[in-house]
């Protein structure tokens, strides 16, 4: 099926792919930033020059796992905000806006590269818009 991420099999290349292929912007909305190597490649995408706005969930207990994978996309150049008044649980991106990832995926190893994970990239314009509207609307109201 065209578009289709399928974990463990395909995830970590279809989503790094779409990140490299971001020339413009990259928005994005994920439960975890715990994987190195997803995390080099948005820095990446920064040092190319692409508007990369992160948003994710703060830890509601416990020690904040995810720190350490925003503090290097912020240091990057980066900007990264927390969303309180939802949980975030999927993952989406959305870039140039003109193409879209959806998908249970996390960006964590256990997630990309051991689970059955399922999710899609697309470029039906319904769909991108859907999401950048989700994520702008999400954006305005995390700090």
């Amino acid at each position: 099926i065209p578009g289709l991420v399928w974990g463990p099999d395909d995830s970590r290349a279809k989503l790094q792919g779409l990140i490299d292929q971001a020339q413009l912007s990259l928005d994005v909305e994920a439960i975890e930033m715990k994987d190195d190597k997803i995390e080099d490649h948005l820095v990446q995408a920064v040092k190319r020059g692409v508007s990369v706005r992160v948003i994710m969930s703060p830890s509601s207990h416990g020690p904040d796992l995810n720190i350490n994978g925003r503090d290097r996309l912020v240091q990057a150049g980066a900007t990264v905000k927390l969303l309180k008044t939802t949980n975030i649980y999927a993952t989406m991106i959305v870039a140039d806006k003109k193409r879209a990832f959806l998908g249970s995926q996390a960006f964590s190893p256990m997630s990309l590269d051991s689970s059955r994970e399922l999710g899609l990239i697309t470029d039906d314009k319904t769909i991108v818009g859907g999401v950048g509207g989700t994520f702008l609307g999400d954006w305005e109201i995390a700090k």
